[in-house]
């Protein structure tokens, strides 16, 4: 869905202003919320928060084909994708592509692909604001060259480093059931795990000069770059002196408190967070800068009302969560909030049942079911 609005000014709903839940109107002219004006919209009934901003998503992966994942694939796996993130009101995301020698669908050929199409939508104008991110194995040193290209190319917002090489040695010291599992996942013979670990082990060396390398075309190409799955405080030091200025996905409170001491953002994983009394502390304890949908795209919109529902967030602070504080890690100060000027990105919830009834993403309705989809529309409109 991708439907063009005549200026509107939705009223009678609630609308999140700040850290509180208001009634007033909500006007947007072309891709800006306006200050007032355009045909009047009937939002009785529910809420209106600015639009989810989604720094990892991953979810293409789901909607990839049976079978050995091909590049082929990618194009049509990210569209869909993308659509999906609509429905659970992402307005502007980074859409993730893995870079492994252990994972079917993050080989260097995938990601490839993965930035391709991403650059493709955007050229073709996609309602959803969508840069590509990539999270590169600190390990594949022998691909340098190839990855140091990739990220020079447009369109291209963030580079993740993960040291697979840890994830590789837990699963080949582990139980067979878990490597099995942990195989049929990322669709690669078990046996790929031990020969991948082995690699990654027999690369250690030329690490540190790659991450080097990797940062300075970061560096050069006018992006940051974070670390992947930290441990403990040391690897986030460690990783803090290479430049990496952002936690993501950190694995321990060790991890989290320095990387707050060290005043970098902590991303977590939003399905993690729903299912995680441990990491839900972490946001109680204010540890937390932003949550990321991951493979899962309702995740974002579950973890915000889960956390307002167990009272550990007020509901403003948990909607920050996934949408201005990430906005502020993307430094995309036009987003986040819902005020005149900036773009109008915002996703309307029934208040009864709290499910999207419709995402506008850039002024455009690109997401909707129901009756106040049809009024936003202008036209009736099928349910989807």
């Amino acid at each position: 869905m991708d439907i063009g609005l005549s200026p509107i000014r939705l009223t009678g709903g609630l609308c999140l202003s700040g850290r509180r839940l208001t009634s007033g109107d909500v006007a947007i002219a072309g891709d800006r919320f306006a200050e007032g004006g355009g045909r009047e919209v009937d939002a009785s009934g529910h809420i209106l928060l600015p639009g989810i901003v989604d720094l990892r998503a991953s979810g293409w992966i789901g909607h990839m084909p049976p079978g050995r994942p091909r590049p082929a694939d990618v194009a049509r796996a990210v569209a869909a994708a993308a659509d999906s993130l609509a429905r659970n009101g992402v307005t502007t995301a980074w859409i993730s592509a893995g870079w492994s020698r252990a994972d079917a669908y993050a080989t260097p050929e995938m990601a490839e692909a993965v930035v391709a199409t991403v650059a493709d939508l955007r050229e073709r104008g996609a309602p959803l604001d969508l840069s590509a991110r990539i999270e590169a194995d600190t390990h594949l040193t022998d691909e340098a060259d190839r990855l140091v290209a990739l990220i020079a190319r447009p369109g291209i917002a963030h580079v993740a480093l993960r040291p697979m090489i840890l994830t590789l040695q837990d699963l080949a010291e582990g139980d067979a059931p878990a490597r099995s599992a942990w195989a049929r996942a990322h669709a690669v013979p078990t046996r790929a795990i031990g020969a991948a670990a082995e690699a990654a082990a027999a690369a250690s060396a030329h690490v540190p000069r790659h991450i080097c390398r990797v940062a300075a075309a970061c560096d050069a190409a006018g992006i940051g770059f974070s670390s992947h799955g930290d441990r403990d405080a040391e690897a986030r030091e460690h990783y803090r002196m290479l430049g990496a200025r952002m936690a993501d996905t950190p694995r321990t409170r060790a991890a989290v408190t320095a990387a707050r001491a060290m005043g970098d953002p902590v991303i977590l994983d939003a399905r993690d967070v729903v299912g995680s009394a441990r990491q839900q502390g972490w946001v109680a304890d204010g540890l937390v800068d932003a949550l990321a949908t991951g493979d899962v795209p309702s995740s974002g919109l579950r973890a915000a009302l889960a956390l307002d529902a167990c009272g550990l967030v007020p509901f403003p602070e948990a909607w920050a969560l996934v949408s201005a504080r990430p906005a502020a890690v993307m430094a995309r100060p036009d987003r986040g909030a819902i005020a005149p000027g900036l773009r109008a990105d915002f996703v309307v919830l029934d208040a009864r049942t709290r499910h999207v009834a419709a995402t506008i993403s850039g002024g455009r309705l690109v997401a909707g079911q129901g009756a106040l989809a049809d009024r936003i529309a202008g036209m009736p409109l099928a349910a989807e």
